[in-house]
C-alpha cells in the first residue's frame, strides 16, 4: 500500500492551499492538493488494496476525506459495502466541496437507483446541513429521469431549510430540473414551499443558464418574490 499522506504532501501546492481556503470555509485542515490530482491518486488507490485504505484512513485533512469518497466511487466492489462505507464518509463532510466532488464520482448510483434512493432518504430528512446537501446533490446528479423526476421534484420544492448550503443546493437542483423539463418544473415551482431566498436564487440561476430560452427566463423573472 502506498503512503497516502506522503503522496499528498508531494502533490500539495501552497498557492492552491491559499486559494482553496478562501473559497471553502469550515472544512478540515488543508494540505493544498488540487482536485484533479486527488482523482488521479484515488484511481491509483482503487486498483490496490483499497479496503486497507478505507479502513485506516484517518480523514484528518480535507484531502483525506475527499479521497475516502472518491475511492468508494472508483473501486470495484459490491454496492452494499459501498453504501456502508459511504455512511462513514458522509458523517465526515464539513463543506460543500467535499460533498459535491464526491457525489459526482459515485457512478454506481446509476445502476442501483432504487437502493440509492432508499439510502438517501434519512439524509434528505436530516437537520445536518451537509448530510442534507449530499442527498440533494445526489438527486440532481442521478435522479432526474423518467422514473424519479416527479418524486424528486416534489421533494425539492418542499424543502424549507435555514441552512445556506442546503438552500443553494436546492436552487441549483431545481434550475437543472427546469432545463430537463421546463413546463413540469414550472408547475411544481409556482406551488413550492421553499423560502423566498431559495425561490429567487433558483430564478437567478435559471437566468444565468445558457440552456434556458430568453422567453422562459422572462417568464421566471415575473415570478420573483
Amino acid at each position: 500500500m502506498i503512503n497516502v499522506l506522503e503522496e499528498l504532501n508531494n502533490l500539495k501546492s501552497e498557492k492552491h492551499k491559499n486559494f482553496s481556503e478562501n473559497i471553502i470555509k469550515n472544512c478540515h485542515p488543508m494540505l493544498g492538493v488540487p482536485i484533479p490530482k486527488l482523482r488521479e491518486l484515488a484511481k491509483q488507490i482503487s486498483k490496490l488494496d483499497f479496503l486497507e485504505f478505507l479502513n485506516s484512513n484517518p480523514m484528518k485533512y480535507y484531502e483525506e476525506v475527499v479521497l475516502q469518497g472518491l475511492v468508494i466511487g472508483y473501486a470495484k466492489f459490491e454496492p452494499e459495502l459501498k453504501f456502508d462505507y459511504l455512511k462513514n464518509f458522509i458523517s465526515q463532510i464539513k463543506d460543500w466541496s467535499q460533498c459535491d466532488t464526491v457525489v459526482s464520482s459515485l457512478k454506481f448510483f446509476n445502476k442501483n437507483l432504487k437502493q440509492t434512493y432508499q439510502f438517501l432518504e434519512p439524509y434528505f430528512n436530516s437537520e445536518k446541513e451537509f448530510e442534507k446537501r449530499f442527498a440533494i446533490i445526489s438527486y440532481m446528479d442521478y435522479f432526474f429521469n423518467d422514473e424519479f423526476f416527479k418524486i424528486v421534484l416534489e421533494r425539492l420544492t418542499n424543502v424549507n431549510s435555514v441552512h445556506y448550503y442546503v438552500n443553494m443546493a436546492v436552487a441549483w437542483a431545481i434550475s437543472v430540473a427546469f432545463v430537463k423539463n421546463f413546463d413540469l418544473t414550472l408547475k411544481y415551482f409556482k406551488n413550492s414551499n421553499i423560502n423566498n431566498f431559495t425561490f429567487n436564487k433558483t430564478i437567478q440561476k435559471c437566468v444565468e443558464s445558457f440552456r434556458i430560452t430568453p422567453e422562459q427566463k422572462q417568464l421566471l423573472k415575473t415570478l420573483k418574490k
